[in-house]
C-alpha cells in the first residue's frame, strides 16, 4: 500500500543521492615499468599496481562499476556469493556507497576468510 510506495520512493531518493555524490570506489593506481621483464621480452612492460587498491585487488574496479549501475537501476542491496576478491570488493562497494551488503561464503572457506 501507501507505506510500501513511500519506502520505495525513499529508497530511490537515497540511491539517487548516493550517485550524485559521484563517489570514486577504486583508487587511481600507477603503472610501474618493470625493467627485468622489459629486458626479458625486448619490449616495455608495465605493471598496473592494483595491489594498492583498498581491497588489494583489481576486482574492485569492475565490482564498483556493477554496484553503481545496480544503484542507478534501483537496487537497494548488494549480494555476492564469493569468499574471494570479488566478495571483498562487493563488501567494500557496499561500505563506500552506504548500501546494505551480504557476502555469502562457501562452507569450505578458510577460517581466515570467515
Amino acid at each position: 500500500g501507501k507505506r510500501r510506495a513511500t519506502a520505495a520512493r525513499s529508497s530511490e531518493r537515497l540511491a539517487r543521492e548516493r550517485m550524485e555524490r559521484n563517489v570514486r570506489i577504486h583508487r587511481v593506481t600507477p603503472l610501474i615499468k618493470s625493467q627485468p621483464l622489459s629486458d626479458r621480452v625486448g619490449k616495455n612492460v608495465y605493471l598496473k599496481m592494483d595491489n594498492l587498491q583498498e581491497t588489494g585487488s583489481f576486482k574492485v574496479r569492475g565490482m564498483g562499476n556493477a554496484c553503481q549501475n545496480a544503484l542507478r537501476a534501483g537496487f537497494s542491496t548488494f549480494v555476492s556469493s564469493s569468499g574471494g576478491n570479488a566478495g571483498l570488493a562487493t563488501a567494500w562497494c557496499g561500505r563506500v556507497l552506504d548500501v546494505e551488503t551480504t557476502v555469502c561464503l562457501p562452507e569450505t572457506a578458510p577460517q581466515s576468510v570467515q
